[in-house]
């Protein structure tokens, strides 16, 4: 499905990732795909990653992606992030992005943190500054389609979201 103005959404976690490509304008975004992928769980990591590279480079090449962008894991305040963290986040977050750069297109990448998931950086002036607002936003604009419609998956969807014109 090529769309010259789709853009990839990513949300990674320790055991799956969600995805989604969206279409359309800022105010008037259309949701093209979406899924919930599973993470093997007994991989070295070397080959984990080569796993991610090639399941990122799937999604490219069938999607088509004009730009894309991701949810960047940030510690809490005076905390760490762990080694699971790292392997299983922020490291396929920078395989995402090489495999984006290295794309016949040169895909243009922004990682999007959890607090910049606002209504306000959608456009809307709702008071409600949490994601439980984006997240009630989401459910009126995209309804329920499918299985897997939680926060993950909207994370994918309104990291996309911002990337629309």
């Amino acid at each position: 499905m090529a769309t010259s103005a789709a853009i990839l959404g990513l949300s990674m976690y320790s055991d799956h990732f969600y995805w989604a490509v969206l279409g359309g304008t800022l105010q008037s975004p259309s949701l093209l795909a979406k899924h919930r992928e599973p993470t093997p769980t007994n991989m070295d990591d070397g080959v984990l990653m080569d796993w991610f590279a090639t399941k990122f480079g799937n999604l490219i090449a069938e999607h088509q992606p004009s730009s894309a962008a991701f949810r960047l894991l940030l510690p809490s305040s005076g905390r760490s992030c762990t080694r699971d963290q790292m392997v299983r986040s922020l490291y396929p977050n920078a395989i995402f992005m090489l495999v984006c750069e290295r794309s016949h297109d040169r895909i243009l990448v922004e990682a999007r943190t959890a607090q910049s998931l606002t209504l306000h950086a959608l456009g809307l002036s709702d008071g409600r500054r949490d994601f439980d607002a984006v997240s009630d936003y989401c459910d009126q604009v995209f309804g329920h389609p499918g299985p897997y419609w939680d926060k993950g998956q909207k994370e994918a969807i309104v990291v996309a979201w911002l990337g629309l014109a």
